[in-house]
């Protein structure tokens, strides 16, 4: 697409500016990285992350229509943690990697809705690498990703049980000189 449309409807949809502001959360990680043998290297991250800073959605347009109008959205969202478990295993030139996530969400279900599904992420990960030669690697990854929420109390008009589930899949072929 190419270039500008006029709008049929011109007076609910003025040109003109707008505004808005979004105080990003903080954001603290720890991690840890044993090797209790030889080849195998354990790691443990937390993280905890500030999304309490995050009390409304608002824009406010220069110009407002009766369609098109300043608007303001609660969002109160609370601050969250979450725990990260890995784990390699080498075996000569072939490694074989796992891990879980638990991602806790920022988002009360007093204030849930379809647009952004939030609720306590389960994450299990399992991989493989292979280094072919001292320059030539290959990965391949696969993660599922799973949350259950019932939202009973919504304040907005979407209460209901969101289920979601993800199938990730990852692969990587490396050259290094």
């Amino acid at each position: 697409f190419i270039g500008l449309t006029n709008a049929t409807h011109k007076a609910l949809f003025p040109d003109g500016k707008g505004k808005s502001k979004l105080v990003m959360p903080w954001d603290m990680r720890f991690g840890v990285s044993l090797k209790p043998m030889k080849d195998l290297t354990v790691n443990t991250d937390l993280m905890f992350v500030g999304w309490e800073s995050y009390k409304q959605l608002e824009a406010d347009f220069a110009t407002n229509t009766s369609v098109w109008k300043d608007m303001l959205s609660p969002k109160n969202w609370k601050n969250s943690f979450g725990l990260k478990l890995g784990a390699e295993y080498l075996i000569n030139n072939l490694a074989l990697r796992a891990g879980y996530v638990f991602d806790g969400s920022p988002i009360p279900t007093k204030y849930m809705d379809p647009s952004l599904p939030g609720a306590d992420r389960n994450e299990f990960t399992v991989g493989v690498g292979y280094q072919f030669t001292k320059n030539i690697r290959f990965d391949a990854a696969y993660q599922f990703i799973s949350f259950t929420s019932d939202v009973t109390d919504s304040a907005l008009p979407f209460n209901g049980k969101y289920e979601n589930s993800t199938n990730l899949f990852g692969f990587n072929l490396a050259f290094s000189f």
